[in-house]
């Protein structure tokens, strides 16, 4: 299911007014691993419950070890993986970040893909926002 542009902000509006129903929860999720393996590394942020969807206002990540040839922050739209934001070859530490609202349907999630590591990097990811309950 894919979101048209009207729909996306007839949730923004409806946010604020759930927001003062307890409908809407924050949404925050860390992930390290400090002893990457070399080569590709993902990782895949829970899945959006049936019954809410995920807005996403920031998501970042690094390599704290070396520097790899390419970090992704991605997302499941549902059919494919849709890259949000790229870093081609970040220094050592250089976060790359996506900050905006990027509204995520049920079962969708968020994605990170470290590119040309090396054995035993120290990788990092956070995404935060809220979920906004559909039913109860």
């Amino acid at each position: 299911m894919e979101l048209t542009e009207k729909q996306i902000n007839a949730i923004m509006r409806a946010v604020g007014q759930l927001t003062w129903h307890g409908k809407v929860i924050p949404y925050e999720r860390n992930w390290q691993d400090k002893a990457a393996t070399a080569g590709t590394n993902n990782h895949e942020f829970d899945k959006v419950d049936p019954r809410r969807i995920r807005v996403i206002t920031h998501a970042a990540c690094y390599n704290d070890v070396s520097a790899c040839t390419f970090i992704y922050i991605q997302h499941w739209n549902g059919r494919e993986l849709v890259e949000d934001e790229g870093g081609v070859a970040p220094a050592i530490g250089e976060i790359v970040r996506f900050a905006g609202m990027l509204v995520l349907p049920p079962n969708g999630y968020m994605a990170v893909s470290f590119e040309g590591c090396t054995s035993g990097d120290d990788l990092y990811a956070v995404v935060s926002g809220y979920d906004v309950l559909l039913e109860e």
